[in-house]
């Protein structure tokens, strides 16, 4: 198997840019992350690598005929498949590195997982954290493939516990429509929810909370018979006309995620926000 130090370099190669440190923990899963750690910081001190700035490691940008020469010699050596850099963007793992998933947060904005009055504002949404993140590495997080593009919001409220807890992390597929019966992200009376929703005969939305323990309500929500364009529906627990809006669909986590899952993906994610914007692949 080929040594750690040797992958490391063969996957920044392929890149053709420095990798930061999540995008070589995602490309080499075989190895822990307390190993790779360890030898980036020997490969940084021995001067294999550069560091171009924190959390980016780099080759040297004037490496020598011979130090390529025998970086090729030993990664074939170890069993690895090395290729030039005329074909480097067609190897497999530049390419995986190259289809990624775009994470948008919005900050300060929380979905309430509440009662009906107790929705949270919609800030102003040019307050966002961008990232982009490699497919194949989401996927083995989250165990199934994602889109192209995933929301980030936090629950703030126990309705729909057990499906999701207050302060859990909630990713969701953006959408402008209901797709059938499902947990989604609203804006109703123009505040956030994170509720189970479903289409009900007559062209109203029936939105649930999963905890009935707790005294929550479903709401019933059906066509405002003096509708407007700005209040299609009424609800019918406090008779009121409201907005409905569709933000978009919950895809994780769902009933049957673990808690030591959703706060270990949880932690993952805000490390991976906090290391800066989106790059380009």
């Amino acid at each position: 198997m080929a040594t750690a130090r040797t992958q490391i370099s063969e996957a920044i190669r392929v890149a053709g840019r420095p990798l930061q440190l999540r995008e070589i923990f995602a490309a080499l899963p075989q190895f822990e992350e307390s190993t790779l750690r360890q030898t980036l910081s020997q490969m940084a001190q021995e001067g294999e690598l550069t560091k171009p700035r924190h959390g980016h490691y780099a080759l040297p940008e004037h490496q020598s005929n011979d130090e390529a020469r025998k970086m090729r010699d030993d990664g074939v050596s170890q069993g690895l498949t090395v290729h030039h850099r005329d074909d480097a963007s067609q190897h497999p793992m530049a390419l995986a590195l190259r289809d990624t998933v775009s994470l948008t947060l919005l900050t300060d904005v929380k979905a309430s997982a509440g009662r009906l009055d107790q929705g949270t504002v919609v800030y102003d949404e040019g307050q966002r954290i961008s990232v982009h993140v490699p497919r194949f590495f989401l996927r083995q997080l989250l165990g199934f493939d994602p889109p192209v593009e995933l929301g980030i919001m936090r629950a703030d409220g126990d309705s729909m516990r057990p499906v999701f807890e207050d302060g859990d992390m909630l990713l969701y597929v953006p959408r402008r429509d209901l797709e059938g019966d499902g947990n989604y992200i609203v804006l109703v009376g123009g505040e956030v929810y994170a509720k189970r929703c479903q289409r009900i005969p007559g062209g109203g939305v029936k939105v649930i909370s999963a905890n009935k323990s707790d005294g929550y309500q479903d709401w019933h929500l059906v066509p405002n018979p003096d509708a407007d364009q700005d209040m299609p529906l009424i609800n019918q627990l406090t008779n009121r006309p409201v907005t409905f809006v569709v933000a978009g669909k919950i895809v994780w986590p769902q009933r049957d995620t673990g808690r030591v899952h959703v706060e270990r993906v949880a932690d993952i994610i805000r490390t991976i926000l906090r290391e800066g914007p989106a790059q380009s692949y």
